[in-house]
């Protein structure tokens, strides 16, 4: 589990709870387009098109639908870049909290295969 806004996000698989990242953001003080509703935004046609597309095996490389999103304990997990997507719809600032996030999870994860390896 990651923190923002000194708000735990939920991890797993390389993916982000959806609704973690939106309490992460209210608990900065922010305020959120139509009270940041993940049901109105992942219903966006925009949205649809951006899964399809990492789904696409042509345009997207291929990954797996389960590795977009996927639901586990009542909560939305994301990839990364659907994660990026709807922190900027909520703040173009707070996205790169997300990112940051992210990229720790990837140097944790590099950092554990040397040394494991090494």
């Amino acid at each position: 589990m990651k923190n923002i806004n000194e708000h735990p996000v939920r991890t797993m698989n390389y993916m982000a709870s959806l609704q973690d990242i939106r309490l992460a953001y209210l608990n900065g003080s922010g305020t959120c387009p139509d009270t940041s509703n993940v049901s109105k935004w992942i219903s966006d046609t925009k949205v649809n098109l951006l899964i399809e597309y990492l789904e696409d095996s042509v345009h997207g490389g291929g990954m797996n639908p389960s590795s977009v999103a996927k639901v586990h304990d009542g909560h939305l997990f994301v990839c990364r870049d659907v994660a990026i997507s709807y922190a900027s719809w909520l703040d173009v600032t707070f996205s790169t909290q997300v990112s940051r996030m992210f990229d720790d999870i990837i140097v944790k994860l590099i950092l554990n295969k040397v040394l494991t390896t090494g």
